[in-house]
């Protein structure tokens, strides 16, 4: 994966089927010499284009395919050598493609207002709308997002600091030492970690820049704590960071 700074991430802060994005996001790609367009599903990538039939989702993929651009979902597999990806009513799940693949530029087009607020703190992205030419243009006043790095306690944020530090040292991949240290300080510091709200952590893990995969872990287990859970640690890391 490329250094975040070193991507380009645009999004166009709507929800819901937006045909005009799509065909702007289209010549997009084409404009950048080709890419790839992803959906969760082959039925998404039907409704996106206009195809009711497999035959007619040929033909736009065939003629899709003159411009250099490809379509894939999740059974088809990830677009890990894509290097223009247009992630089309995508969630979570593009950052796997973003972590592992050598993608230079995203253009997001969300589903859910939570997706876009996804992108927002993992991607910082460009907010972009379409112009009277059917072109992508930044608006005129981006907005500032603000963190939520104040809304934790001190120490609790240090520790998700030292998560995101630690899984970026292993290509933004959390190892098991780091999950049984953070067992055992959500254990022995539970208090402090049942005052925050799962979806706080799940933002901050976000700004931190780690995966989705693995601050969906990290924010399900604070959620686990606060629904009874005993996490056990194994042996040697009940002590956690804090020794």
């Amino acid at each position: 994966m490329k250094e975040s700074a070193d991507i380009e991430f645009l999004l166009v802060d709507t929800t819901g089927v937006n045909k005009e994005a799509i065909t702007a996001g289209l010549a997009w790609l084409a404009s950048n010499g080709g890419g790839c367009v992803v959906t969760p599903d082959k039925r998404a990538m039907e409704n996106a284009l206009g195809t009711e039939t497999d035959s007619k989702l040929k033909k736009v993929e065939n003629r899709l395919g003159g411009y250099g651009i490809t379509l894939s979902w999740k059974r088809r597999g990830m677009p890990y050598g894509a290097k223009n990806i247009m992630a089309v009513y995508m969630g979570k799940e593009i950052d796997e493609a973003i972590q592992r693949g050598v993608v230079e530029k995203v253009f997001f087009i969300p589903w859910m207002e939570s997706e876009a607020e996804w992108f927002k703190d993992a991607y910082r992205p460009t907010i972009v709308e379409i112009d009277d030419d059917g072109k992508l243009v930044p608006i005129e006043h981006q907005p500032e997002r603000e963190s939520v790095k104040d809304l934790i306690p001190e120490e609790q944020d240090r520790i998700l600091e030292i998560l995101a530090r630690m899984a970026a040292g292993y290509d933004n991949n959390l190892q098991w030492r780091e999950r049984e240290r953070f067992k055992a300080d959500l254990m022995n510091y539970r208090s402090a970690w049942l005052q925050i709200d799962p979806k706080l952590i799940l933002r901050r893990c976000a700004e931190l820049g780690m995966s989705a995969e693995d601050a969906d872990e990290v924010s399900g287990m604070v959620r686990q704590l606060r629904e009874g859970h005993r996490f056990r640690p194994k042996s040697g890391y009940e002590d956690g960071w804090r020794h």
